[in-house]
C-alpha cells in the first residue's frame, strides 16, 4: 500500500473525505501527515516485526567506556529499539552464534556519548552483535496487516480532531486492537526456520 492509500483507509473508517496526495492543503491530509511519523515509530517499537529486523556487528565508539564497563559501541543511525545482543562463539573450525533469549540476554545499557550528541551501548563483551528494529519508512515494503493496523491507529488519533466526535474513539480503538493482533499473528507465521523433514514412509515412495 502507499501512504495515500493508508491515509484514505483511515479517513473512510471515520467517514471523512479522502485525499489525493499527502501534501495537499486539506485539514485531513495535514492532520494525518503530522501524526504519521510518530505513529509509525510507536508501532515499530511495539513489536519485533520481521520486515523491520536487522542484525549488525557493532563498531566500537571513540569515547572510552565509563567505569564498570569494558566496551562502548556506536549504535546504528536507524535504530528504533534494541531487541537483543549476542557474540560469536568459535568452536574448532566452525562458527556459531550465541543468540540468547530475552531472559538470558547479554547485559548492556544505553548511554549518551561524552558530547551528549548520540546514544551508545555499553557492554562487557568484545565483538558485540546487535539484533534490532530499524526505522523503515517505505509503506510499499510493509505487510498489508501492518498497514491496516496503522490506518486504524491514524483513525483513532485523528477522529476527534477531524470529526469532533469523541464517541468514535472507542470504535477506532477496537479496530486498532483487532488489526494489531492480526498483524502480530501474521508476523509470527511469516518466517520458517527450515523445510519440514518428510516422514520415512513418504520418502520411501520416491
Amino acid at each position: 500500500m502507499t501512504q495515500v492509500e493508508i491515509y484514505n483507509l483511515a479517513l473512510v473508517r471515520i467517514k471523512e473525505p479522502t485525499v489525493q496526495a499527502t501534501d495537499e492543503a486539506t485539514h485531513q491530509a495535514e492532520t494525518l501527515t503530522v501524526l504519521w511519523p510518530t505513529l509509525i515509530e510507536k508501532m515499530l517499537r511495539r513489536h519485533h516485526w520481521h520486515f523491520a529486523r536487522r542484525n549488525v556487528q557493532l563498531a566500537e565508539h571513540a569515547d572510552d567506556p565509563p567505569e564498570g564497563w569494558t566496551f562502548r559501541y556506536a549504535l546504528p543511525t536507524d535504530l528504533v529499539r534494541v531487541r537483543r545482543t549476542y557474540v560469536e562463539q568459535v568452536t574448532g573450525s566452525s562458527l556459531n552464534f550465541d543468540m540468547p533469549t530475552t531472559s538470558q540476554a547479554l547485559p548492556y545499557t544505553l548511554q549518551p556519548d561524552n558530547a551528549a550528541t548520540s546514544m551508545t551501548m555499553l557492554s562487557m563483551f568484545d565483538d558485540l552483535f546487535l539484533e534490532y528494529t530499524f526505522r523503515t519508512v517505505a509503506p510499499l515494503l510493509w505487510p498489508v496487516d501492518f498497514c491496516d493496523a496503522l490506518a486504524w491507529h491514524l483513525a483513532m488519533e485523528s477522529v476527534v480532531n477531524l470529526t469532533g466526535r469523541a464517541d468514535l474513539v472507542e470504535y477506532c480503538q477496537k479496530g486498532y486492537v483487532a488489526a494489531m493482533s492480526a498483524a502480530i499473528t501474521h508476523n509470527a507465521n511469516s518466517i520458517q526456520n527450515g523445510p519440514v523433514a518428510a516422514a520415512e514412509s513418504i520418502k520411501a515412495r520416491w
